[in-house]
């Protein structure tokens, strides 16, 4: 009996502590697997740098074009782990010729949910070999060298700004158990090409063999120009959408004439850069100081028609090379445009202001004088020669026979411009053009006899020295031809030239230069000198956070010198846990968030959570002004503060002709001009559409992943706010933000910390906030990354990965087992 007894209590013990050896369940240590270092073969990376990064701009502006032109095709890996890591390391990459990461990529697992796992017997070793073996077959089953080579040709341009003399190194970690080796850790540190290195390093990897490299944050601001390009060429398609075919046709060539001049030096100077394809991004960039040749001219008239759906689907625009001249003939590109059955010449470069076709002869001109390789057209009283190469003659042979005559538009166009970022865009080409109706011309030129300017050409006798005149068109260099009719604008003021200011202005996300001379009425600040948003830099603690006072954080932007401040929240303490309300306070400056648990320390509202100075959205018209009464405007932040400002009344007209200046702005759509005279201010306030979101809704994301979590508004990055979580505004270190139109990434850091379930996001710009819920999926097991505890949305995690269920059971089974016990020992006492 006593031995039964003892057998009992013996098994009541080990079923006590069989939970928690159960639970330990603790990783396998780690092991050092060695270093990898590579350097690439020979010609599998293009020479020169720029003109990858070139290519690369360019599929931002075409990424349904994007691909590989040295791929070595599929499924060339040899199973599912090589092409797991091949994908995470290409990801990486991405992100590094973004500018989004450093050049150091970082891949870890949790070892039960590695990808990278042998057995043994895959390895040919057994589990008594010594982990040098087991390194030499690990580095060979990771086939780095291959994946490297892979990745080179694959994603030759998102390596435009990798150090092909210096490669790679890296670093290996993995565990070992009974029956596998398994891979939790692998650090690869790229070499990066001086001319693309954003300042001083950010990471440095050095390996146990004495090997190290510095790794930077690559310098892409050439990229980001691409995005605004592209940003701002969808902006033209969307504001002529509902236009007639042929008047977007007029509009486009009207926008890219007022947005681009030609750059001579490109062709003087450096005729090696002919046929670059950065020229089409300086079109469209914003930027005064870059300019384009006529392929910039011709590629952006083709983008726009590109990204545009036609009313008539036989509408096509093509684009062709060749030369053209007056007396002499030089290498041009221009477009061919298939318009209601049929095929039309547009010069989009001489159509520009001062060139020869400015008047709109060389815009959807048709020629029935052949010459065989190409056309003559008669314009201004000269003889134009555009000869097809050989390639375009091949290529577009099916379009090349153009209509006999220009083409004649059914009706008058609207006005072609209508941008929404200037207030009279009808009169940016027109300051010079007072001798000829601007772009009506296109449609007045129905006529096409050049004779109408003939009064103007009275003195065309003077064209009987016209052979002395010909030297004029030696600027026949397509655009160099400008010259030819400078007789024609008398010019009755002179033409107005900037004087960029060598001090930087700048609004919360953008900078640009001032210009300083009288009579500049750029008032667009996306069309001055330096225009660009700020790259902020890693930022620097000037204010530590306590228990009691919240810390500050400031950046600065590395162009400008601007600088930004965030809060960093107060710490938590172990006698309070803070409990911030999503219901926001204010006043008439700032607004913050509440700590609703009981005896919180912090009383000033300066360091309690959300801080931060009012962002307001659009004004909006709440009363009308009449010619007597004032009426009001207002605008409404984030938090729900309305700041409200008064229309003045209109006054009398017949009384006073006013003098106005130029429109300024403070906000996208509010815009004032003062009286000189008499002081009288003028405001008007534009329509602001409510942002949606476009992409990204109803998203669901798994815990554990290693991706983040995007979301598109349909508001321009330019009018962003801020992002809201749950009721709570998010610090910038917690999302990325991207043009095409505002593209929100949630981080993983982020997202780690949220419950699994529904969760509510706000985009929040200047016309209101795009919102959309989202879910996060429940993964196999809890995270275990450290908790952000500044963050008032974040469910603590207790870090306790055991199964709750198996500790309930073994605790149950357990107590059965000392009751049994007990009853034994009661029945053999009464006995």
């Amino acid at each position: 009996m006593k031995k039964t007894l003892s057998i009992l209590l013996m098994l009541c013990l080990l079923l006590g502590v069989l939970p928690a050896a159960y639970a330990e369940g603790k990783a396998p240590e780690e092991i050092d697997g060695g270093e990898i270092s590579l350097i690439p073969e020979e010609g599998l990376l293009p020479e020169d740098g720029q003109e990858i990064l070139d290519a690369y701009a360019e599929q931002t502006m075409y990424p349904e074009y994007a691909f590989s032109l040295f791929s070595a095709g599929e499924d060339r890996l040899p199973d599912e782990r090589s092409q797991a890591l091949y994908n995470a390391i290409k990801e990486e990459i991405g992100k590094v010729a973004e500018g989004e990461a450093s050049s150091l990529v970082t891949l870890a697992w949790d070892y039960k949910e590695s990808p990278l796992k042998w057995t043994y017997k895959e390895m040919g070793l057994t589990a008594g070999n010594e982990d040098s073996d087991v390194n030499k077959v690990l580095q060979e089953k990771l086939q780095m060298n291959e994946i490297h080579g892979y990745l080179l040709m694959d994603l030759p341009y998102d390596f435009y700004w990798y150090d092909k003399t210096a490669g790679m190194i890296g670093t290996i970690k993995y565990v070992r158990t009974d029956t596998e080796v398994i891979v939790t850790e692998m650090k690869l540190a790229f070499a990066v090409s001086e001319p693309f290195r954003s300042g001083t390093p950010v990471e440095r990897l050095e390996t146990e063999s004495g090997s190290a490299m510095d790794c930077y944050m690559v310098n892409a601001a050439q990229l980001l120009a691409a995005k605004q390009a592209r940003a701002k060429a969808l902006e033209i398609v969307e504001a002529n959408k509902d236009r007639s075919d042929y008047e977007k046709l007029l509009a486009y060539k009207d926008w890219i004439c007022r947005l681009a001049d030609y750059d001579q030096d490109a062709v003087s100077l450096t005729p090696d850069r002919y046929g670059a394809p950065w020229q089409l991004i300086s079109v469209f960039d914003g930027n005064p100081e870059t300019k384009a040749v006529c392929e910039g001219y011709a590629k952006a008239f083709q983008y726009l028609c590109d990204l545009s759906e036609f009313e008539d689907e036989e509408t096509v625009c093509y684009t062709a090379t060749g030369v053209m001249g007056i007396n002499s003939l030089v290498p041009h590109m221009w477009n061919i445009v298939a318009l209601e059955g049929g095929n039309y010449l547009v010069d989009v470069t001489n159509s520009d202001q001062g060139a020869i076709g400015e008047d709109g002869g060389l815009f959807l001109a048709g020629s029935a004088n052949s010459t065989g390789n190409g056309y003559l057209f008669q314009v201004l009283g000269y003889q134009v020669s555009f000869e097809y190469d050989e390639d375009t003659r091949e290529l577009l042979s099916d379009v090349l026979s153009l209509a006999a005559s220009s083409y004649i538009p059914n009706t008058e166009p609207k006005e072609t411009p209508v941008p929404t970022e200037t207030p009279a865009p009808t009169e940016t080409p027109a300051p010079t053009e007072t001798p000829v109706p601007t772009e009506t011309p296109a449609p007045t030129e129905t006529p096409a006899p050049t004779e109408t300017p003939a009064p103007t050409e009275t003195p065309a006798p003077t064209e009987t020295p016209a052979p002395t005149e010909t030297p004029a068109p030696t600027a026949t260099p397509a655009p160099t031809e400008t010259p030819a009719p400078t007789a024609t604008p008398a010019p009755t003021e002179p033409p107005h030239v900037h004087s960029w200011s060598e001090t930087w202005s700048g609004s919360g996300d953008y900078h640009w230069h001032e210009c300083q001379a009288a009579g500049c009425d750029i008032s667009d600040n996306s069309q001055k000198n330096g225009y660009g948003l700020h790259t902020w830099n890693a930022g620097v603690v000037t204010k530590a956070a306590t228990t009691r006072e919240a810390g500050i954080k400031t950046y600065t932007c590395t162009t400008c010198n601007a600088t930004k401040t965030e809060q960093i929240p107060v710490l938590p303490t172990p006698e309070h846990t803070h409990a911030w309300s999503s219901q926001w306070q204010y006043n008439s400056t700032h607004h913050w968030n509440n700590c609703t648990a009981a005896d919180c320390p912090v009383t000033n509202n300066a360091d309690k959570y959300g801080y931060g100075a009012h962002t307001f959205g659009a004004w909006r018209i709440v009363k009308e002004a009449t010619a007597d009464k004032d009426g009001s405007m207002e605008r409404k932040c984030v938090c729900g503060y309305v700041e409200t400002r008064t229309i003045p009344a209109n006054k009398d007209q017949a009384q006073h002709v006013h003098s106005w200046s130029s429109w300024q702005f403070t906000a996208p759509n509010y815009w004032e001009r003062v009286c000189s005279s008499c002081g009288t201010m003028d405001i008007k306030i534009s329509e602001v559409t409510k942002p949606r979101i476009t992409a990204g809704a109803k998203a669901a994301w798994q815990q554990g992943s290693s991706s983040g979590l995007s979301f598109t508004s349909s508001a321009p990055l330019s009018e962003f706010i801020s992002v809201t979580l749950n009721g709570f505004t998010l610090s910038e270190s917690y999302y990325s933000k991207a043009e095409g139109s505002t593209i929100i990434t949630l981080n993983k850091s982020c997202l780690d910390q949220l419950k699994a379930g529904t969760h509510k996001i706000s985009i929040n710009s200047l016309g209101g906030a795009a919102e959309t819920e989202f879910t996060v999926k429940a993964g196999s097991q809890q995270n275990t990354l450290p908790i952000q505890s500044t963050n008032p949305w974040s469910a603590p995690k207790t870090g306790d990965s055991a199964n709750m269920g198996l500790w309930i059971g073994m605790i149950v089974v357990s107590l059965v087992g000392v009751a049994a016990v007990a009853v034994f020992i009661v029945k053999n006492k009464r006995k």
